[in-house]
């Protein structure tokens, strides 16, 4: 799979702060032990540790389905998926949840056969041949509904990734993302089969140690989405001493130009490259790339389409729109996934949706393909009986207060459009209330603007709009 022409001595993961390396050989050890058992499902309760890496390298490597959950997800959550999936094998590296397992109705099925892996007595249905790994469509909310995606599926990824950003074995990346989360899996597979070493660490941004690590560790690729980057520039990023980084990625969302023309500037002066990307769960995840030499003149772009795929978009009539027509993104690709599952026998089933994905979000092509992503299809509420997107007034919001801060905008209904920001006095919010207002020709009345200390997050870093919408009911903040 991923790692058919690497050498035994193939460095594939160090761990931070042991030094702990984990080698190609170590990771067929443990593909050897899993291939004792009958092929059957597997539950991954993902950490950023080498365990839990070498874990999911080595069942995607042995072929054995698969399923990345998050470590920190609740007992709850987790017991509800068992009884819904049935997995034929439970591994849990941090020992969270273990021990419940045990003492439930479910561990009663099965015994532990090593401290923190427990294994069925009697294995369900086994799955397709083609089903490598099973992502959840809603994060930790402990949601049944999985993203199947097939061998080829992460291998073309990878392959698809390794080639648009240029990874080389020389290179090294880091697990600054969650392993359960899509964007985080596609850094370890795409540079485990680039042979680059990947540094897994739990650490934060916020903490010094890791920047420390980053430089002890020759650190070359560094993953974050929105959240990650403005929370880097606050902290001062550009004037960090990272000597071998020469390569920032961002995806899971759009982020603000004034910050993508930051970082571009920022890597440029210290000869490396800022790559914007665009993705969703279902392509395995990468769709597009915004190639770092093209950045200046094609600002706010998520790139072109990854090698063997193709973009186009699709108007309200279903009928594809030319160069500048706003309608549905549309991807066309060897990654598209091999459809969804809500049972554990679902997982039989072989490629059920094609290699066409509707993406669900709304965006345009300019004339030389490259894509420009204006807002998420779900993601509009109604201003003065215009439809507004609340990604766009997001972005507006952003180029307002000059990239400063965090925004969110949701949907207030019938009081219009509700605002969180961080770093804003009440002065400030006076005057965003007002430009946003003057600028979006709409009634003061229709725009409520928020502080917050932080955004809350979802565990992949994203923005966590569910728990905005629900504080919404406290009321405006008075201004």
């Amino acid at each position: 799979m991923l790692l058919d022409d690497h050498d035994n001595a193939c460095v594939l993961l160090l761990e931070a702060p042991t030094g702990r390396v984990v080698t190609a050989a170590t990771v067929r050890d443990r593909v050897a032990q899993i291939i004792q058992a009958k092929r059957g499902l597997a539950f991954l309760l993902a950490a950023r540790t080498a365990e839990s890496a070498t874990w999911l390298l080595a069942l995607i490597e042995a072929r054995y389905p698969v399923a990345l959950l998050d470590s920190d997800n609740t007992w709850p959550n987790i017991a509800g998926l068992i009884d819904r999936y049935r997995p034929d094998l439970v591994v849990d590296p941090t020992g969270q949840h273990v021990g419940r397992l045990v003492a439930s109705p479910q561990g009663a099925r099965g015994q532990l056969v090593e401290p923190t892996v427990w294994r069925a007595s009697e294995g369900g249905p086994e799955p397709h041949e083609d089903l490598a790994v099973l992502l959840a469509t809603s994060g930790s909310t402990g949601s049944p509904k999985f993203v199947r995606l097939s061998s080829a599926n992460v291998r073309t990824n990878a392959e698809q990734i390794v080639d648009s950003l240029g990874v080389t074995a020389e290179d090294r990346g880091v697990t600054a993302l969650p392993l359960f989360y899509s964007y985080g899996m596609s850094v370890l597979t795409s540079h485990a089969l680039a042979r680059s070493p990947v540094l897994v660490t739990a650490g934060s941004v916020l903490d010094e140690s890791f920047w420390s690590e980053l430089v002890r560790y020759d650190v070359s690729f560094f993953p974050g989405v929105p959240t990650t980057y403005g929370m880097l520039k606050r902290l001062g990023f550009d004037q960090r001493n990272l000597p071998h980084l020469r390569a920032l990625t961002q995806a899971g969302g759009r982020l603000a130009r004034e910050l993508v023309g930051f970082f571009h500037r920022v890597m440029t002066r210290k000869g490396g490259q800022f790559f914007v990307m665009y993705g969703q769960t279902e392509a395995s995840p990468r769709i597009a790339c915004l190639p770092s030499e093209r950045l200046p003149e094609k600002l706010g772009s998520a790139g072109i389409a990854l090698a063997g795929g193709e973009l186009s978009i699709r108007g309200q009539d279903g009928d594809e729109l030319a160069a500048g027509g706003i309608g549905e993104i549309i991807y066309r690709g060897p990654n598209v996934m091999m459809g969804y599952a809500e049972s554990r026998e679902d997982l039989a089933m072989g490629a059920t949706h094609g290699s066409t994905l509707a993406t669900g979000d709304l965006g345009y092509l300019d004339d030389e393909g490259f894509l420009y992503v204006t807002g998420r299809s779900k993601r509009i509420c109604k201003l003065a009986g215009a439809r507004v997107s609340l990604d766009d007034v997001e972005i507006i919001a952003t180029g307002l207060l000059r990239g400063e801060g965090q925004i969110a905008a949701v949907d207030g209904g019938d009081a219009g459009v509700s605002l969180f920001a961080t770093d804003l006095d009440n002065l400030s919010v006076v005057d965003l209330r007002r430009r946003l207002a003057r600028h979006l020709r709409v009634s003061l009345r229709l725009i409520d603007v928020r502080r917050v200390d932080a955004l809350p997050l979802l565990p992949n870093g994203k923005t966590d709009y569910a728990t905005l919408g629900r504080v919404l009911g406290a009321g405006p903040e008075p201004t």
